[in-house]
């Protein structure tokens, strides 16, 4: 897997397509950034959209990822190949996802849940106390959202390996 060959490929196939990177990259679901690292070399496009890529361009998906067209007549059952072993990635991808979310979605209620019990308890308690719970709450639910914001941005941004 060469980048810089794979980067080259796909600048020549999306001029020939007349896209820019930004048209390239809104098809796909990623920043006119993320193509430019990929045509650049810097970056390979994630295993999630090359089938999408590979549509779109009108490029096996062997040839993207070896950087070059193939002009031999086994390329076929390669590309099947292929393209089974990046549809079974998707899936373990979504199966990840969905994991991902419900422990944070768990997590998430019981620190609604705590901070409900804190308010619920302060009437017994000393102002002081219960600032410095509410805090605490405030600062463990914002990094929690947070959390989530971030692995929602990996997980449906498009980002790039």
């Amino acid at each position: 897997m060469d980048k810089k060959k794979t980067g080259i490929l796909i600048k020549e196939a999306r001029i020939k397509k007349n896209y820019t990177q930004s048209e390239l990259g809104n098809l796909l679901g990623v920043t006119n950034k993320a193509v430019s690292r990929w045509e650049n070399g810097d970056s390979f496009p994630d295993i999630g959209i090359l089938e999408n890529l590979s549509g779109i361009l009108d490029l096996k998906i062997q040839d993207i990822v070896v950087g070059e067209i193939s002009e031999d007549e086994s390329g076929g059952k390669r590309e099947n190949i292929i393209t089974e072993v990046i549809r079974m990635a998707k899936l373990q991808e979504k199966s990840r996802q969905k994991r991902i979310i419900l422990y944070l979605g768990g997590g998430i209620c019981l620190l609604l849940y705590s901070g409900m019990f804190n308010y619920m308890c302060t009437a017994e308690e000393e102002l002081q106390m219960y600032i410095v719970r509410t805090v605490a709450v405030l600062v463990m639910m914002g990094c929690a959202l947070l959390g989530f914001s971030f692995l929602r941005r990996r997980i449906y941004g498009g980002n790039d390996v």
